[in-house]
């Protein structure tokens, strides 16, 4: 294998990392905003456990 064989190898290679890292990313930011969701239900319920609900405002 020449050298330049070789370099495009490489290049491929790094390429589909960097496709799988922006995977990851955008995986990670969905994850990341169903978290914030449910983290928000969740102060809401206890907002309106503790006496503070929608109406109280």
């Amino acid at each position: 294998m020449s050298e330049e064989e070789c370099l495009i190898r490489m290049d491929g290679h790094l390429d589909r990392m960097i496709s799988r890292l922006e995977e990851g990313r955008e995986e990670m930011r969905d994850q990341r905003d169903e978290m914030r969701a449910q983290r928000r239900g969740l102060l809401a319920i206890i907002d309106e456990l503790r006496g503070g609900g929608p109406a109280a405002t």
